[in-house]
């Protein structure tokens, strides 16, 4: 906008084409023009200064230029012409303070080690220059000239405005890139610690699955009803952690394309019924009813038995966690065209429509509290997987 008033400024100097494109111009019309068009020009420099380099301006500039300008444009348009003639030595002070605290904004971020600052400062110097010196040509303060020169001025400024414009977004593109590497590593070791951390918790979680395992066992006759119950619960509780674990090296593993799936031959409703034996403590302690309804066909399944233990898994330990007391869980199953499908249904809370696809996504993007209330991570592996 600068540029563009800046030029009819120019123009409005000189006279001639705004007389050729209406020759019929009234001069009152174009002598408010002639005077309001620099004032307009230099308050846009200062908007433009504002939206570049926000903090280093004062706050309360815009509105101080704002004002400026609608006393200054009032007064060209509305009081007698020989006022205006005694007024304007005062909008050329104003205007030489305004492109002075533009270079004084400029300063600052040169300051800062912001470098394209430079450009934009001899740029701006060019500009005020060249209206200085037509000033002092239309007052006759210089009689020796060519004539106007702010066009040159003008051209000068247009290009270290360019150059500044382009060294800027050259150097947020550097910093995008290096904060993008940056990201990418501090992603990479977050997926390290996370692996090094679930190997860790593995071997001592064994083992405290294989020990509480073995004294069920051995100890059976001697443990009563409340103890068996303790240390089922244990079992459980480790076997939904180990399953967390798992899940967690997996996921790394999808992300590095590392993932492999083994085929195998199982019997598809023994399998869900072992699963859901795990979770018996869970389903006793809320009283849910839950029902094994895979289909007779399916007791051999040609799939990847551990990913198919891991899916199910997962998805009926959402439905028993979001499940009510007295509440109902089923499990079907059927084929078709040589697919299997298996359905788990709750009489949980529900998942809100505009919510199925953000529980799949919540894990990368952040919304966990959408994932807390409606799943978990198990969700977003699942899908992946």
């Amino acid at each position: 906008m600068v540029s563009i008033l800046s030029i009819l400024y120019t123009i409005s100097n000189n006279g001639m084409l705004i007389r050729t494109i209406f020759p019929h111009i009234p001069f009152k019309v174009y002598n408010a023009l002639f005077y309001t068009l620099p004032i307009c020009g230099t308050s846009f420099y200062i908007f433009m200064l504002c939206h570049l380099f926000e903090e280093e301006c004062f706050l309360k500039i815009k509105k101080i230029t704002i004002m400026k300008a609608i006393l200054f444009m009032s007064v060209n348009i509305f009081l007698p012409i020989h006022f205006i003639g005694k007024i304007i030595n005062i909008a050329n002070f104003i205007a030489i303070l305004e492109f002075t605290y533009g270079l004084y904004v400029i300063s600052k971020v040169i300051i800062k080690g912001k470098e394209y600052g430079i450009s934009l400062a001899l740029g701006t110097i060019a500009l005020v220059v060249s209206i200085i010196y037509d000033a002092l040509y239309f007052n006759g303060g210089i009689t020796k000239t060519s004539g106007v020169i702010s066009p040159i001025g003008l051209s000068i400024y247009i290009l270290c405005y360019a150059v500044s414009i382009g060294r800027r977004y050259e150097k947020s593109y550097k910093e995008i890139k290096e904060l993008s590497n940056e990201l990418l590593e501090m992603d990479k070791i977050k997926d390290e610690f996370l692996t090094n951390t679930s190997h860790e918790l593995r071997t001592p979680l064994n083992s405290i699955i294989t020990i509480t395992k073995s004294l069920l066992e051995q100890r059976e006759t001697e443990l009563n009803v409340n103890e068996k119950e303790s240390l089922s619960l244990v079992v459980s509780s480790g076997e939904r952690l180990k399953n967390l674990i798992n899940d967690i090296l997996d996921y790394s593993r999808l992300r590095e394309g590392k993932f492999i799936l083994i085929k195998s031959h199982f019997d598809l409703s023994k399998t869900i019924d072992n699963i859901l034996k795990e979770f018996e403590p869970m389903i006793k302690s809320k009283n849910i009813s839950i029902l094994n309804n895979i289909e007779e066909s399916l007791k051999s399944i040609y799939a990847d038995k551990y990913r198919m233990i891991q899916v199910i898994y997962n998805i009926v330990g959402n439905a028993v966690k979001f499940t009510p007391l007295n509440g109902n869980i089923v499990v079907t199953g059927y084929e078709k065209d040589n697919i299997v499908t298996i359905s788990i249904k709750d009489t949980g809370i529900g998942i809100q429509n505009d919510k199925l696809d953000i529980i799949f996504n919540a894990f990368e993007q952040g919304t966990y509290s959408i994932t807390k209330k409606y799943g978990g991570m198990g969700l977003v592996f699942q899908n992946r997987l």
